[in-house]
């Protein structure tokens, strides 16, 4: 168990004394060996949730759309031409 906490904490770029390593190596113990007693207890009756929350979505009704960003530029471009944006020439 010291190696994953040791390993842990270089990933997390954290420095860690004897001490700490050993504190944190006895609870990662006590966490696994909660998590192993959870896995025994009969859920087989119990309802899955479906997020814990009776909460809806509210959706805008279809048909409107954003313009488009090509919409935008031509609605602010002084003259189109054929779906083109029209500028004054440059050369003869």
């Amino acid at each position: 168990m010291k190696i994953d906490i040791k390993h842990i904490a270089e990933l997390a770029r954290v420095t860690l004394s004897k001490a700490e390593e050993e504190k944190f190596s006895a609870d990662l113990e006590s966490i696994l060996a909660y998590v192993e007693e959870l896995k025994e207890v009969d859920t087989s009756l119990v309802a899955p949730m479906t997020g814990g929350t009776e909460l809806v979505n509210s959706y805008r009704e279809e048909g409107w759309q954003a313009p488009s960003v090509r919409e935008n530029i031509f609605k602010g471009f002084p003259e189109t031409e054929e779906g083109f944006l029209k500028v004054p020439k440059i050369f003869e």
